[in-house]
């Protein structure tokens, strides 16, 4: 499927040019204490943060049998004039050695500049395990219909397959 706009000064919005996305990779670990970050953008009325998980979540008893270990996970986002924080906590259990990215998007906040901030805390670990919990990115959000009038834009979508690397 393809569209295409041939850069007319009231040319509608095409599918793919419909909302700007800016992602900041952070790889920070999360402890108990905060990890502080500023987003990209002065205008951003959306935030997805990305969680990631690298070494699975468990835990192993002495007979080598992996059970769930589960982890509280704290993000809270603010504008930077204002005082008070967002805040959400999200648990996470499970019982898998194999990794988890988790993303979890604020839509539609008041625009502006902000700050995003995450910390973790995991349950008792009593013999052997892995909470390690990763700041992966953050990406800011500007919700708009970008139109570009003036600028021809094309779009296309395509599935891949195995036909697509010469298969």
């Amino acid at each position: 499927y393809w569209d295409a706009r041939w850069g007319t000064l009231n040319q509608t919005v095409l599918w793919n040019f419909r909302d700007s996305r800016t992602t900041k990779a952070i790889g920070s670990k999360l402890t108990s204490s905060w990890t502080t970050v500023d987003a990209d953008g002065t205008l951003i009325s959306g935030l997805s943060v990305a969680i990631s998980l690298p070494y699975g979540l468990f835990q192993t008893w002495l007979e080598g049998m992996t059970v769930a270990l589960g982890v509280t996970i704290y993000i809270s986002y603010k504008r930077e004039q204002d005082s008070a924080w967002t805040e959400y906590g999200y648990y996470v259990s499970d019982a898998k050695t194999s990794s988890k990215r988790l993303v979890y998007t604020f839509n539609h906040i008041p625009e502006g500049q902000y700050q995003v901030r995450a910390r973790a805390v995991a349950d008792t670990i009593y013999i052997q395990g892995k909470a390690d919990v990763y700041l992966e990115f953050i990406e800011s959000i500007i919700y708009d219909d970008f139109t570009y009038p003036g600028s021809a834009v094309f779009a296309l979508r395509v599935q891949a397959t195995e036909k697509l690397s010469g298969g």
